[in-house]
């Protein structure tokens, strides 16, 4: 009997199954995902930030839960039966979750502050816009060739409108990351240290935000407290008179990369699900630096699937961006489906490229670097408020649990999707996503702008996801 091949769609490179393998060992072997259980999970967590703006509530733990679950199974058993059947109706399942998120987006404020806070907002502008983008969306899905592109261009551009929309909107949102970022551009600008600047404490319980120790005379004493290149990302939007307009370009581009990476009606939808989700406006209101990693890793996925040898850039980039994104290293062998060797050299690779964005301002002044982006990040408190497990359990028990119960749980999913995922862009995608989503639910925070960079990584792995055709019986 002749050994038949079927082949996988990862882009420009092809894995074979042997038809020889039982479902399950072509499962272990090249490994699988189900889009639409990926989709599924970005719209459920994009509903549970949605009850109270990333905070905690008892309304959220259950979207949270499901979204959880849905995450993991679409790893961990991408051929369950009600997984199967949602795929082969992909479309109508991302259309159906579409829906919902346009529904929530045109039934609330985006935003928290300014004029989009109290119930005299003014919100039929962005309202509008909302409808616009939903038509906007529909053709993009429906239409075929220019028409088709040319909505998709639109809903960008009709998102970009929207975001900018918000910021004039909400000027100062009164948020601590705001004047991190501010003060740490004009620093940087006045070839100051931003990490030996310090900044006014913005809050009249500043120990619910920060270590004892970390508050000196109405001053907060340490200095940006972000890797170098969030800040250098945020620094043209500052020259443009606010630096959440880079964030905002940073979230349309992630969105166009998402759409880009695997042409089709799958990765489009999966664009428009990240570019709508009900609370990413609150995100850019807010000025969190997580749209920067969405980007970096929606540019990983695109290279990884349009020129694998120029991955070491947008991945040592990625690891750059924010602390816990380091965890995107210890599933860099999903991006390469070579020996062992090969993935040594994409680490080494983009580490190299890490540590040449990230040194020369590290250097400047290193302790003060390491107080603010390193050690803070392990002195910052317990927090009741937050969107997680622990946070569950504190209000039901008054017990607040360990912190490196995040850090073990981390670890086993690092080593279970390094098992389990396939090895292609889309496997890495979902990889840091689940990873991710573990750390941060059973971690001491977990809000609004964690859980964005999540939806992100979800919406990039069900846009590139890979898809298995059965082998040809002999």
């Amino acid at each position: 009997m002749e050994t038949e091949t079927a082949q996988i769609d990862a882009g420009p490179s092809r894995h074979t199954v042997r038809s020889e393998d039982t479902p399950r060992q072509a499962d272990a072997r090249e490994g699988t995902l189900s889009p639409a259980g990926l989709v599924l999970a970005a719209v459920a967590l994009g509903g549970a930030v949605q009850v109270n703006f990333g905070q905690y509530h008892l309304r959220a733990l259950p979207w949270l839960t499901l979204a959880l679950y849905l995450c993991a199974v679409s790893v961990a058993a991408p051929r369950a039966s009600f997984l199967r059947v949602l795929d082969r109706k992909i479309i109508w399942v991302v259309a159906i979750g579409l829906c919902v998120q346009f529904v929530l987006l045109l039934g609330v404020s985006p935003g928290a502050t300014g004029r989009l806070a109290g119930r005299g907002a003014i919100l039929w502008p962005f309202r509008a816009g909302v409808v616009a983008a939903a038509a906007l969306t529909a053709g993009a899905l429906l239409l075929k060739g220019r028409a088709g592109r040319s909505c998709l261009l639109a809903m960008l551009l009709t998102h970009a409108a929207l975001g900018a929309w918000v910021l004039h909107a909400a000027q100062d949102p009164g948020v601590d990351v705001v004047v991190f970022q501010r003060e740490a551009s004009r620093a940087l600008l006045e070839g100051k240290n931003p990490y030996a600047v310090t900044f006014l404490n913005l809050y009249s319980n500043p120990l619910k935000f920060y270590s004892p120790g970390a508050l000196n005379e109405g001053r907060l004493n340490f200095g940006y407290p972000y890797p170098p290149l969030s800040l250098l990302l945020a620094l043209p939007g500052y020259l443009l008179g606010d630096f959440r307009y880079a964030q905002l370009i940073a979230m349309t581009a992630a969105g166009a990369l998402i759409a880009l990476a695997r042409p089709g009606r799958l990765a489009t939808s999966a664009a428009a699900v990240l570019l709508f989700t009900p609370r990413g406006f609150f995100v850019l209101e807010a000025g969190w630096t997580e749209p920067f990693g969405v980007l970096l890793l929606a540019a990983t996925v695109f290279v990884g699937c349009r020129r694998p040898r120029a991955l070491p850039v947008p991945l040592g980039l990625l690891i750059a961006v924010k602390q816990y994104l380091a965890l995107a290293l210890l599933l860099a062998p999903l991006l390469s489906a070579g020996f062992r060797q090969k993935h040594r050299s994409l680490a080494w690779k983009a580490l190299g490229v890490a540590a040449a964005v990230t040194l020369p301002m590290a250097l400047w002044d290193l302790g003060a670097f390491v107080r603010g982006a390193v050690l803070l990040q392990f002195r910052q408190p317990f927090r009741e408020d937050s969107l997680s497990y622990p946070a569950a359990i504190y209000w039901s028990t008054g017990w607040r649990g360990p912190a490196w119960v995040a850090f073990v749980l981390a670890a086993v999913a690092v080593a279970y999707c390094l098992r389990k995922c396939p090895r292609t862009p889309a496997g890495f995608a979902a990889a840091l996503g689940l990873v991710c989503f573990v750390f941060f639910a059973f971690n001491k925070q977990a809000f609004c702008n964690y859980y964005h960079l999540v939806i992100g990584a979800l919406c990039c792995a069900a846009g590139a996801s890979t898809r298995v055709h059965p082998p040809t019986a002999c």
